[in-house]
């Protein structure tokens, strides 16, 4: 029997032929930055974050838009269902590509910088009073298709900062809609509209709702979901994407 506090001579090989294994993947395949495939042993490098363009005053109150408090947009149209949005980034170089290769390419492990991104954006947006985080949902033959919810993925790491529950099951997606990045601003808000349900009132009912999605483009999408949130009885809807564009 191995003294208390040693290691059997068993478990000592096993961990040295993990060890060993680990280091010859490493050689062969060197872990990158999963944006830009630098060398690095995190998922998003240095240099990439550094590229984002980060979002800061002025920014529209409404549509979180860059550049001015309100924007033209919003003085001209009617009001949005959620209270304002919050927009880490604009949807261009460094950052669209985090988000294209997370969405698109399964790369996962950018999920949690990209949502910690998320994070410090809306730590700088003041006291928002959020008592639960949901993200957008995707329709299951999307989410089978693709394995996973990237706006579930980014929500985790921005409701532990906020230390707000993560309801990932209080909206459903009851219709399958066309990919709205292939559609004209025009076709967008017809093709999510009755797109969603809440699955589950009580867990939004008389709180403030923050919704996360990736990217916050026409805001459509995060409209329509604030409308059946705010039906089903959420005090208020804040919207937050990790870009804006």
């Amino acid at each position: 029997m191995c003294p208390v506090g040693h290691p059997s001579p068993v478990r000592a090989i096993v961990g040295s032929a993990r060890f060993l294994v680990a280091g010859l993947l490493d050689v062969a395949f060197p872990p990158k930055c999963h944006a830009c495939g630098r060398l690095d042993t995190r998922p998003l490098c240095d240099a990439c974050r550094a590229a984002f363009a980060d979002i800061h005053p002025p920014a529209c109150v409404r549509c979180g838009s860059p550049g001015a408090d309100l924007c033209r947009s919003c003085r001209e149209r009617p009001p949005f269902r959620f209270e304002r949005a919050v927009g880490a980034g604009s949807f261009e170089g460094a950052l669209r590509a985090a988000i294209l290769r997370l969405k698109y390419h399964g790369r996962v492990r950018l999920a949690e910088p990209l949502g910690d991104y998320l994070a410090e954006a809306l730590g700088r947006a003041g006291d928002l009073g959020i008592e639960v985080v949901a993200p957008v949902p995707l329709h299951w033959s999307r989410l089978r298709q693709r394995g996973f919810n990237q706006s579930e993925l980014l929500a985790r790491p921005v409701a532990a900062a906020l230390g707000a529950p993560l309801e990932a099951g209080a909206l459903r997606r009851i219709r399958r809609t066309r990919a709205q990045a292939l559609l004209r601003a025009s076709e967008r808000e017809r093709n999510v509209r009755g797109a969603f349900a809440v699955a589950r009132p009580e867990a939004v009912r008389g709180r403030r709702v923050l919704l996360v999605d990736d990217v916050l483009t026409t805001l459509h999408t995060v409209d329509e979901c604030a409308r059946v949130l705010m039906e089903a009885g959420a005090h208020a809807v804040v919207a937050a994407g990790v870009a804006h564009g």
